[in-house]
């Protein structure tokens, strides 16, 4: 399945769909976060698989969309957006690393300090 996604260049949509998600979770009714968690929990999935994760390793909306998801819906959603950003950068920090501290990281996690 997750082949599938890689293959039919399913990332991009699915950090599309994540993304406008969360930016509209602040203040809106309806259940937004109902989406987030399971289109997060798909893109952290792909980051357990090779190909998946030079995809997301690739896409430049990644580590954007998973900082930009971070203490938006749910503790578990939080979760899997550090997973996101963990598989992303843990293979390769020295190129990864700078892009979560330009999409505000830093900001976030000193609100958690």
């Amino acid at each position: 399945m997750l082949s599938i996604l890689v293959t039919v260049s399913a990332v991009p949509t699915l950090l599309k769909v994540s993304n406008s998600n969360a930016a509209n979770v602040a203040g809106s009714p309806g259940g937004v976060g109902e989406l987030l968690e399971p289109t997060l929990g798909i893109v952290d999935q792909l980051g357990t698989v090779l190909e998946g994760w030079g995809t997301l390793k690739e896409c430049p909306r990644t580590i954007p969309c998973a900082v930009h998801a971070l203490m938006r819906v749910s503790e578990p959603c939080t979760h899997v957006a550090f997973n996101v950003l963990w598989a992303v950068c843990k293979l390769a920090p020295e190129e990864c690393v700078p892009t979560p501290v330009e999409a505000g990281l830093a900001a976030k996690l000193m609100l958690v300090i």
